[in-house]
């Protein structure tokens, strides 16, 4: 599912219900069309195909969107943003 797609949803009555495992594509801010791929495992956690939760192991700004688009509520530790 792309995140143009998702963003069509914003009303949260009419958003589905969200078991996991669930897969978003999210759009790449750096590669013209291209899109990372993130999934909320069983656990509640999440995971990215991006290089930058690949080699850091953190949330990265995909997983933010796709948290979102899912209707979870994000902080961001200012720590990450570095």
């Amino acid at each position: 599912m792309k995140i143009q797609t998702l963003l069509a949803v914003t009303d949260p009555e009419k958003r589905p219900a969200w078991q996991p495992p669930v897969t978003i594509q999210v759009a790449s801010s750096s590669q013209r069309d291209h899109y990372w791929t993130c999934t909320r495992m069983a656990d509640g956690s999440w995971i990215c195909d991006c290089p930058d939760f690949t080699y850091r192991n953190k949330p990265c700004k995909h997983i933010a969107k796709a948290r979102v688009l899912c209707g979870e509520v994000v902080t961001i530790d200012p720590g990450d943003l570095l």
